[in-house]
């Protein structure tokens, strides 16, 4: 793999103050194995350098030098994990022949500076620092504590056998690297041992990425049938969660619990965050949905037919028939309305909750919803009749980023106040997407 070398400077973002450029290549949550370890100290000729490195070569002497300062870093920094971001452009491996550029990529570099004050070593201090390396568009948090331990267990490595400093401690370290790397990812975890010395284990701690953002118009449904014991929670969570039932958006659940929206937005973070509860959009029979290609699972995979055929039944005790559910949905069209939907079968006589069909589907992925976005636009109204006008605020709410659900929760409108208001106004357009 080619290293590839450094823009300029300017293309750096360095511990956790990233450059605007690199934004949204840090916030990424994909997660990616280990591309590369290396051990640095600061040699007192020569300053910061990479003694070993696994692969070898992976990271150059340019692109080391250009953020040495934070490898190898002044007291202050020591002792805490230290990530840099770096931006690379790679160069074609034969320029001659006309190829173009590779697009940028960059590196993400982990490590925890330490320190061993002793007045055996030059300026009475050993630095060094063991560093994983990323691509720099994947999370890294997890690495955090192996970084961390990993180097503590060094220090301690030192102090019995000189691993670090001596000449033949330094020739065991390619191998305790290639140990480190192949066994945190093939297995999430690793033992380090030198020489029958009391073994380190280090294991990759997964954590779930932040929950995305929850809107006022968001219905927050439960996981599974089984809610959460209220005494395991905070009071203010004990006041959102019995109004938590798949029915009641997000501003509906503060009126209901006479809780601040924030907090309610917080709390269900929270619940996001421990895979609780799952985001839907609001139910309503005037709603339109469509299948995704995902409903091809329903009709081939035996496991999902059992879950959906429990979760949409109407009578808990009665499942559903797969052979009726996927015909309902596959009924699902632009041009049918799940009121439609609802006249021309009968859901009781199919013991089918046709509220619960569309959350399965929708968590599942096995449908979509089809939403309203209104597009204001002033030069429609020329030789028209007036229009029963919205106030001011609304129009701009009507830019084609903003669905019915958002709307309606903002104004207080129902769908159908508003859709009778938009049908007489000749300055505002529809689209459905």
């Amino acid at each position: 793999m080619q290293s590839g070398r450094p823009r300029n400077a300017g293309n750096y973002a360095v511990g956790r103050h990233y450059d605007k450029m690199l934004e949204d290549i840090a916030e990424s949550n994909k997660e990616g194995p280990i591309q590369c370890i290396f051990f640095s100290e600061f040699h007192a000729d020569y300053g910061p350098r990479i003694v070993c490195q696994f692969p070898d070569d992976y990271i150059s002497k340019d692109i080391f030098d250009a953020v040495s300062v934070y490898i190898i870093p002044k007291p202050d920094i020591q002792k805490r994990i230290v990530t840099n971001t770096i931006l690379l452009e790679n160069e074609a491996d034969s320029p001659t022949l006309g190829e173009r550029r590779r697009p940028p990529r960059g590196l993400k570099i982990v490590g925890y500076p330490n320190a061993i004050a002793d007045k055996k070593y030059a300026r009475n201090a050993f630095i060094f620092n063991v560093c994983l390396v990323c691509e720099s568009g994947e999370r890294t948090i997890q690495y955090e504590p192996v970084v961390r331990k990993a180097s503590e267990w060094l220090v301690q490595m030192e102090h019995e056998t000189a691993l670090l400093s001596g000449r033949e401690g330094q020739a065991k370290m390619p191998a305790v690297l290639r140990a480190m790397l192949q066994d945190l990812n093939s297995a999430g975890h690793a033992v380090l041992s030198v020489d029958g010395s009391v073994p380190v284990h280090l294991k990759v701690v997964r954590t779930p990425p932040a929950p995305k953002h929850v809107a006022d118009h968001d219905v927050p449904v439960w996981v599974g049938r089984r809610r959460p014991r209220l005494e395991h929670w905070d009071m203010t969570s004990q006041q959102i969660i019995p109004h938590i039932k798949g029915v009641a958006h997000v501003a509906k659940i503060s009126a209901l619990a006479d809780v601040e929206v924030q907090l309610v937005k917080a709390c269900i973070r929270n619940l996001l965050y421990y895979g609780l509860v799952e985001l839907t959009s609001i139910f309503q029979y005037s709603n339109t949905y469509v299948v995704t290609p995902e409903i091809t699972r329903l009709y081939t995979e035996r496991p999902l037919q059992e879950e959906c055929c429990r979760a949409v039944a109407r009578d808990e005790c009665i499942p559903a028939s797969v052979g009726h559910v996927f015909p309902l949905y596959c009924a699902l069209t632009h041009s049918r309305t799940l009121r439609d939907l609802c006249t021309e079968h009968s859901m009781q006589a199919l013991r089918v909750n046709e509220r619960q069909l569309v959350q399965f589907g929708l968590l599942r992925g096995l449908i979509r919803r089809i939403h309203k976005y209104p597009v204001y636009q002033p030069e429609l109204a020329a030789g028209a009749p007036a229009p029963s006008r919205f106030p001011e605020s609304v129009y701009r709410l009507f830019d084609g980023r903003h669905s019915y659900d958002e709307i309606c929760v903002r104004t207080g409108l129902s769908s159908k106040e508003l859709d009778d208001r938009i049908e007489r106004d000749p300055t505002i357009i529809v689209l459905r997407k």
